[in-house]
């Protein structure tokens, strides 16, 4: 073969290909290369492609690597995660390789490759081939096997995959097999990359919390150098509810950097989300609430009750013969409520603060009333004004029937 190539043998992998226009075909997923062999995706001076090769048993992937035709550009452009390089002009198809010994070469394209298995040499990559007229592309699914004999499969996800991007493919779909066959979901950044965008968010977590010590001064400084000066002041005027959700998601290690996850691990993850997301929307309902309170009762609940003895919140179940005091509030939930558009009824709950009224309406979606849909507070100094707003209204209407002679017109009713 020409141009110094030479060629590796893959020992297992899979991949999925996606056809995206003009001829182009995108091929992207996992594989696992001899221990001897630790390719380095961002060298300046040689280029990782992608052979596809035509033999008596079937079709067998390897890799070849070869002289960088540019090096500058090709590493400028490629980044330092796959979803840079998909974006980068620097995709070249080779159609004048003959092939050797073992076969003809059906293909051969470049690939970009960011380490996703480190115990058994286990790559992501993702390629793009642009396909001649009248070419034949593989399989959307294909397993790797041994000395990477290609075998297509059925998909092996039951989710739909209309709309995702190919990083997607890798980074959420639990398909992906590590060196003895257990399926992950893929990095699709370097390693360096992943570590510096965790060090970022655990630097905005302890900006967010009012401090640097000396210590994480010095790790910033050697870590980021080019982010140090602005920093700190950026990311201490940040939004507090923005802050605390940082703070929440690095409580539930959701700020590591990015690695490959069995699906246990992401549903661990899925689950840990929810309860940072969770955490955020209590945090900012306590906050309005506590901000409604500080509204109508300045002074704060105590100095609203020494000095409004006459602020009380009473209710009765007995159609108003006995009342009882609600020291804490009311809450009440009217169940099986009807919802526009919603094919399940869902639940109204109102709640009766001592500063106002809060509505939430809940329907149903994946659990049972898990999707809170619309919420709507009003301090009841609201309430009254509106009321008194309505008999401000019938006073003029009045006042100008009167002043016109039209006295015995009809006058509206509130709500007539």
């Amino acid at each position: 073969m020409s141009r110094s190539i030479e060629t590796v043998e893959v020992e297992s992998g899979r991949f999925v290909t996606r056809r995206v226009g003009e001829g182009a075909v995108i091929f992207a997923g996992v594989l696992h290369l001899p221990a001897s062999i630790r390719p380095d995706p961002l060298s300046a001076g040689e280029a990782w492609t992608c052979q596809i090769v035509n033999t008596a048993a079937g079709q067998r992937m390897r890799l070849a690597t070869r002289p960088r035709p540019a090096p500058a550009e090709d590493v400028a452009w490629g980044g330092d995660d796959l979803c840079g390089s998909l974006r980068a002009p620097v995709w070249r198809s080779y159609a004048d390789e003959t092939g050797d010994d073992q076969g003809a070469v059906a293909c051969a394209f470049d690939v970009r490759m960011v380490s996703a298995f480190a115990e058994s040499n286990g790559w992501s990559f993702v390629g793009v081939w642009k396909a001649p007229a009248g070419a034949n592309p593989p399989a959307e699914w294909v397993d790797v096997g041994d000395r990477g004999a290609m075998t297509p499969i059925d998909s092996p996800t039951a989710k739909s995959r209309a709309g995702m991007a190919v990083p997607q493919l890798l980074r959420d779909l639990c398909v992906w097999p590590d060196g003895r066959g257990v399926l992950h979901t893929l990095p699709v950044s370097t390693p360096a990359a992943a570590r510096e965008r965790s060090l970022v968010s655990m630097l905005q977590v302890v900006l967010g919390q009012g401090h640097l010590s000396s210590q994480g001064r010095r790790l910033l400084e050697l870590n980021l150098p080019w982010l140090a000066p602005a920093m700190e002041q950026h990311y201490a005027e940040r939004d507090a509810d923005f802050r605390k959700f940082l703070g929440d998601m690095a409580d539930e290690g959701l700020l590591q950097p990015e690695r490959a996850y069995t699906q246990p691990e992401m549903q661990q993850r899925e689950d840990a989300g929810k309860r940072a997301t969770l955490a955020m929307v209590v945090d900012q309902r306590v906050s309005e609430i506590k901000d409604l309170a500080a509204a109508v009762f300045p002074g704060g609940a105590a100095a609203a009750g020494a000095s409004q003895p006459g602020v009380a919140m009473q209710f009765s179940i007995d159609g108003g013969v006995t009342w009882q005091h609600a020291h804490e509030g009311i809450r009440v939930s009217l169940r099986d409520t009807p919802v526009p558009g919603e094919d399940m009824p869902g639940q109204l709950d109102f709640n009766f603060t001592h500063e106002g009224l809060i509505t939430d309406l809940w329907v149903t979606r994946d659990q049972q009333l898990d999707h809170n849909i619309a919420t709507a507070a009003k301090e009841y100094c609201e309430v009254a004004g509106d009321l008194v707003g309505d008999l401000v209204d019938l006073r003029e209407q009045i006042q100008a029937h009167e002043d016109t002679g039209e006295a015995g017109s009809a006058v509206p009713r509130p709500g007539g």
